[in-house]
């Protein structure tokens, strides 16, 4: 064989596919980018389950404004000046479907009371958060 011959014969048994440490090292990469999306889609499912649980405290905090707003007398007791955003206070507060529902009534004037609504959730843990909204009432 010539020396020609045997450089021919070397390139193409170097070209005849990966050899061990270049497999590995592909699937090492591989499954690097794999962990990090698996790590990507647990993050964003927990962000998907906090959104779910925020939205329906805000429902219940506009629910309750909606409710003191459509009994909007002076003589309504849920408007009554007073409550605690801090404990529960009678007529002040409401449980339902797993949230606690608190609000403070203040006088703005003779005719106006700021309403505060608190909505806590009643699970304690990292997919809940409270949630509170204010607003101006005029009194019929």
């Amino acid at each position: 064989m010539t020396f020609q011959g045997a450089m021919k014969h070397k390139k193409a048994a170097a070209n005849q596919g990966f050899s061990l440490i270049e497999l590995l090292l592909a699937a090492a990469v591989l499954m690097t980018g794999l962990l990090g999306v698996a790590a990507l889609l647990g993050v964003a499912l927990q962000s998907n389950v906090l959104s779910k649980n925020t939205t329906s405290a805000v429902t219940l905090a506009q629910a309750k404004l909606e409710e003191l707003k459509s009994n909007n007398t002076t003589t309504n007791v849920k408007l009554v000046v007073g409550g605690s955003l801090e404990s529960n206070v009678t007529n002040h507060h409401a449980v339902t479907s797993g949230y606690t529902a608190r609000w403070v009534v203040t006088s703005v004037s003779a005719k106006a009371r700021e309403v505060t609504v608190r909505i806590i959730p009643n699970a304690t843990n990292n997919q809940t958060k409270t949630v509170e909204l204010k607003t101006i009432l005029r009194l019929k």
